[in-house]
């Protein structure tokens, strides 16, 4: 995975290192800012096609957000644009590639994530063919993103039935639980995973036994 500490793209050799690695039967993922991504530095640069995925880390959903984080005036714009004109090279290129964005949820921009939505339509409105392939979203340390096995049939427009409540006439003899532990390094079982954290108060209601020599 080739990621930041610098900006990748800046990297002289970075299509040939991709190149070699695919050549090596190594699928590569990049992440990027792309706010070199243009159609200059892409025909200088084949070995891009080469990626297994690239990933966009977005600073903002429009000028004023994007501002706010880069201090760059034309920053939206262009790395919108860049998007845009990668997807329909990549339609036309290598299909297989995936294109996908990144976005920091923190306190200040948690107004732009409903229109983070507005941003990929808008994009895939303008591109011919596929257009971005995943979204992930990674939140600042006092919030939780989860939603839950239930979102996404419902994300992908599928309204399904409720879960099915039978009597203990209508149950099967037997079957196959599905369970999961922790174990700490005291060797005490927790059956809540959640709860196997070494000493934490109150986690020892938790405990359903304890590992030792005997």
């Amino acid at each position: 995975s080739i990621s930041g500490g610098l900006e990748p793209l800046t990297n002289p050799g970075l299509g040939e290192i991709i190149s070699h690695a695919k050549s090596k039967g190594v699928r590569v993922p990049l992440i990027t800012n792309a706010h070199m991504l243009t159609k200059k530095y892409l025909d200088k640069t084949p070995g891009i096609w080469d990626l297994d995925s690239l990933r966009v880390s977005l600073y903002g959903t429009d000028d004023e957000s994007t501002f706010f984080i880069t201090r760059h005036r034309k920053a939206y714009k262009l790395v919108k644009n860049n998007i845009i004109e990668f997807l329909n090279l990549r339609n036309k290129i290598n299909p297989n590639l995936k294109l996908g964005l990144n976005y920091i949820i923190i306190p200040e921009n948690i107004d732009t994530i409903l229109p983070l939505l507005d941003y990929i339509i808008d994009i895939n409105s303008q591109v011919d063919g596929k257009g971005i392939d995943f979204l992930t979203l990674r939140e600042c340390s006092d919030l939780h993103v989860d939603f839950g096995y239930a979102m996404v049939a419902l994300g992908e427009g599928v309204l399904g039935k409720p879960l099915a409540r039978v009597s203990g006439k209508q149950m099967r003899k037997s079957g196959y639980p599905q369970m999961s532990v922790a174990i700490d390094s005291l060797g005490d079982v927790f059956l809540y995973r959640e709860a196997g954290f070494l000493d934490r108060p109150g986690n020892q209601k938790f405990v359903a036994g304890r590992i030792d020599k005997e």
